[in-house]
């Protein structure tokens, strides 16, 4: 029997989705900053991005990664003091749990519509074998 490595291909394509979304919304905050927009607005930037890779990707898993990996990436670049992980301000930790809420809270139903959408393509290919 051969093992099927369709779910690695998957995977890497998922992955390949999240980083290049990831570095898209990355360049747009930076771009963003330099014209003067505020941390806060960027955040937003951020969410963008991850409700776009949850449409790729139709995972809530892969948002729950991208809410996380968005939220960091934020942190580092663009709260006081930068290019590091630490906040001084509390509003931004209470920014970004709300971020990660509301990504997950989004990426729900992303996930539910994909299964959905499998369910409908398996029935498809059982109904083609039975005739």
């Amino acid at each position: 029997m051969l093992y099927s490595w369709d779910w690695v291909l998957d995977f890497v394509k998922a992955c390949a989705k999240m980083a290049v979304i990831w570095v898209i919304s990355t360049i747009l905050a930076i771009v963003l900053d330099s014209c003067g927009i505020r941390a806060e607005n960027l955040l937003l930037v951020y969410l963008l991005g991850v409700l776009i890779s949850i449409l790729a990707t139709s995972s809530l898993a892969w948002a729950l990664c991208a809410a996380i990996v968005f939220t960091f990436t934020f942190n580092y670049l663009f709260t006081e003091p930068k290019l590091t992980f630490h906040m001084d301000d509390v509003n931004y930790v209470v920014s970004s749990i709300v971020f990660v809420a509301a990504c997950l809270y989004c990426g729900h139903p992303g996930g539910e519509a994909a299964e959905a959408d499998a369910d409908c393509q398996q029935k498809e290919r059982d109904y083609g074998q039975d005739e």
